[in-house]
């Protein structure tokens, strides 16, 4: 590419003009045909290590096919190379807490209220504290939904569009957000296919887990740097159950695997009422604990979510039934006022 397409036409793929390099398992592409750029293969190598077709000094040797074979030789340095890409690794940021938010029941129980509060709480005891929101849809932001559907859009300072959740927590936090705190199922899915495309993954497959979930890992940890944060708050859009949230679900359940004690995971649930009865019926709560078991999860808290505050007896009851503590049993009973939440 640095020399040109015209030099590129008239030279040929010529083993002198590799350098002999320590390869183990890449990607590179050259030429097979007549020697001249035309026809291109993908060729396996053994390295982690992707090297676009740039002309080298030196050699590599070539099989009969033209593909590139492994060079045990000592690494030199490869002068005119393009750019060097890593694979993505699986990323566990050190002495950093993950808070994750997920709902139970039904949708618009107050899930973002519920995040930008416990934010709140952690920045008030002195630590620093980012929230980040996850919309298991394939748009890639906000800016394209109906409002009428999906409520009213919230832009941030870089021009992000994105659910007004995040105005809440912007709110709560008295600190501007940027777009890397939010995503959506589409953003990540794009950030994948591009990656891919971009040849970052060494020759392997990749699929859907764990690529997704490792992919939805590495852009917390990017809030969580460019923040300074110290515990990240995640809020998971959607319902416990639904098909479209399972894939970051499982990148809560692979961090919890990796880190247990880094990892909290907080249940947002409805308790409804049956017409003129006052008691809250704990059965459906009992059955969103349970769906969420089904994906490799245990919530650490529930906040239990209704018109009325809980009392005693139904705290037992969810706390025996959910395998929770009765303490991590949290009753949270509408209020006047949102602002009313971190200090109910």
């Amino acid at each position: 590419r640095e020399m040109g397409n015209e030099k590129w036409e008239k030279s040929r793929i010529n083993p002198r003009f590799f350098k002999s390099l320590k390869i183990q398992n890449f990607l590179f592409r050259i030429s097979s045909c007549n020697g001249r750029l035309g026809k291109w293969h993908t060729c396996c190598l053994q390295s982690s290590t992707f090297l676009w077709g740039y002309r080298l000094n030196g050699k590599l040797p070539l099989s009969k096919r033209g593909f590139l074979r492994s060079n045990r030789s000592t690494p030199a340095e490869v002068k005119g190379a393009g750019r060097f890409l890593q694979r993505p690794q699986f990323k566990f940021m050190a002495n950093k807490k993950y808070i994750f938010v997920v709902g139970g029941v039904m949708s618009g129980v107050g899930k973002g209220i519920a995040a930008a509060s416990i934010a709140k709480i952690l920045q008030a005891r002195g630590f620093e504290v980012t929230a980040i929101k996850i919309d298991p849809y394939v748009n890639i932001d906000a800016g394209t939904m109906n409002p009428t559907e999906h409520g009213e859009t919230f832009v941030l300072d870089d021009g992000m569009e994105c659910d007004q959740d995040m105005g809440n927590y912007e709110r709560f936090l008295d600190k501007n957000l940027s777009s890397v705190n939010y995503m959506t199922t589409g953003s990540v899915y794009l950030s994948l296919i591009n990656k891919e495309r971009g040849l970052e993954f060494g020759g392997k497959c990749v699929e859907v887990v764990p690529h997704v979930p490792l992919e939805v890992i590495y852009r917390i940890n990017k809030a969580a740097e460019k923040e300074k944060a110290e515990i990240i708050v995640i809020e998971i859009g959607g319902t416990v159950g639904e098909y479209q949230n399972i894939l970051f679900l499982e990148a809560v359940r692979m961090l919890k695997i990796k880190n247990h004690n880094d990892v909290v995971l907080a249940l947002v649930s409805y308790l409804p009422l049956q017409g003129s009865d006052t008691e809250l019926k704990t059965k459906p709560t009992q059955y969103a604990v349970r769906t969420l078991n089904s994906a490799g999860l245990q919530p650490d808290i529930i906040i239990a979510r209704a018109a009325a505050p809980l009392d005693k007896k139904r705290k037992e009851k969810i706390s025996f039934s959910c395998s929770v503590e009765e303490e991590a049993v949290i009753s949270a009973p509408d209020v006047y006022s949102i602002y009313e939440v971190p200090v109910n």
